[in-house]
Formats: structure tokens, sequence, C-alpha cells
């Protein structure tokens, strides 16, 4: 891709009954439109045939396993789908939810910042090159696929903007969480890495800012998989090095600040 070029880029919506009309409107108003979007859809009542604007749109319909997390049912459809429709041949990919609208340059302004992956949940936005080499062509099956992506990327030092984007999005709805889901959460942060200290930290920030008081129950799922000893992720080891060097890193800056 030569400078000023616009890249070619693919956009994988997830649906699962509910046709995804909220973020396809939003891609087919793009400066920089998508050169092919999937529809990966859990049942066919989600795929749409067509839509003006948007010239090349497909649809794939995985069914889905429901005795499995949300997270492991979107890694599973993925990657299919990233192996269907090959996103070696694409510079960005795009993973966006059906709850999620934006603006008519949240591709162009997002993916000229130049960040090798932005946001999080609802909508991502990722180089695909280094997606690959990171990842392979495989996304996560975990319950926590998104936090699995974001925090490979930030382990390999890339430039990521975690959980934001330049150019901003709307989710329509808030994440659900019952207590199933939220152990499952707590269980897996523990297998993939997170320090405890860590952990607790972001229960604190996501029960004091979002109000989410089921989120307390994420440590306790944490203490579970540790007396249990649940097998960690591949990467677990690396993420736990990553997070304990950047908070040594950060209280040695503190004491500089002090001492100056």
């Amino acid at each position: 891709m030569t400078t000023g070029e616009k890249p070619r880029i693919i956009a994988f919506v997830l649906a699962f009954k509910e046709k995804p009309y909220a973020p396809l409107i939003s891609l087919s108003k793009q400066t920089w439109k998508p050169d092919k979007v999937v529809i990966v859809a859990a049942y066919p009542s989600a795929c749409v045939e067509d839509l003006p604007e948007l010239k090349d749109l497909e649809c794939i319909v995985v069914k889905p396993d429901l005795s499995l997390s949300v997270g492991e049912r979107v890694g599973i459809a993925l990657t299919i789908a990233f192996t269907k429709y090959n996103i070696s041949n694409y510079d960005y990919l795009v993973k966006l939810d059906s709850d999620i609208i934006f603006g008519r340059k949240f591709l162009e302004e997002n993916i000229k910042s130049d960040y090798d992956l932005l946001g999080g949940g609802a909508g991502l936005i990722i180089k695909v090159n280094k997606y690959i080499k990171v990842l392979d062509t495989r996304w996560p099956i975990t319950p926590i696929d998104d936090s699995f992506v974001v925090t490979a990327f930030l382990i390999n030092g890339l430039k990521v903007l975690p959980w934001r984007w330049i150019y901003p999005a709307k989710v329509l709805r808030d994440v659900f969480y019952d207590t199933r889901r939220v152990i499952a959460i707590g269980i897996s942060r523990y297998k993939l890495g997170v320090p405890f200290y860590k952990e607790i930290l972001s229960t604190l920030s996501m029960v004091i800012v979002r109000r989410r008081i089921i989120i307390v129950l994420r440590p306790f799922a944490y203490l579970i998989a540790l007396i249990r000893r649940e097998r960690k992720y591949s990467i677990a080891s690396r993420v736990r090095k990553f997070y304990i060097m950047r908070l040594k890193s950060r209280i040695l800056n503190m004491l500089r600040l002090k001492a100056s």
C-alpha cells in the first residue's frame, strides 16, 4: 500500500438471529468503504442479501454451540470466516458487533492513525499482517476473545489503542453480564496470565465507573482458577512478565518524580 492509497479492508459483522443493519448502514456510508463485508451469523435469519453502496456483501452461517460462552462461539465462527475469505488478501480487518454505529470517517480516520490495533469489544480495527504474525489466521477461542487479542498485541510491542478509537463509535447496547459470564471471564483472565493486582484494579474500575456490582465475582473466580491450577494459555508467562515490568516502570517513574 502506497502513501495516500486506500488500503484493502475486509469487515466481519457478527450477528445472532437479528439482521445487523446498524453496522451495515454505517459501513455503507464510509468515505473509505470496505472492499468486502462478511456477516458472520449464528442463524440464517441474521443474513442480509443486499444493501445499497455495499458492493461485496456476503453471509456465512456458523451454527453455534450454545453450551459455550459468547467469546468461544465468536472464536470458532471467526476462525472459519478468516479461512474461507483468506484475510491475508487484505490490509485491514474490521470486527464489528451488531449493536455499533459510527460516522462516515470511522474507517478512514482510524486507519490513517496507523495503529496496529484500535478498539475492542464492539469494534476492532486491525492490521492484517500484524494479526497473522501474532495470532496466525485464527481468532482466540476463549470467553475473553477481544481481551486476548488486545493483550497479544501489547506484549508483542505493537502500536495499540485498546478499548477506544481515534474517531469514535457508539455502542447502542451495554454488554450483558450474568454470573456465568463473569465467572468465565475471571477464570480466563487467570489463564491469560494477568497478575492478581491487575485483576483487582480492573474489577474496581468496572464497578466504580460502569457500576457493575456483579463484576466483583471476577477476582473470586480468578482465585478459584489459581487454587485449581487451571491450565494457562500459551502466552500467559509473557503476559505476566509484561504487566509486572510495566508496574515496576511506573513505580520507578513515580519515585523519580518525587526525588526531583
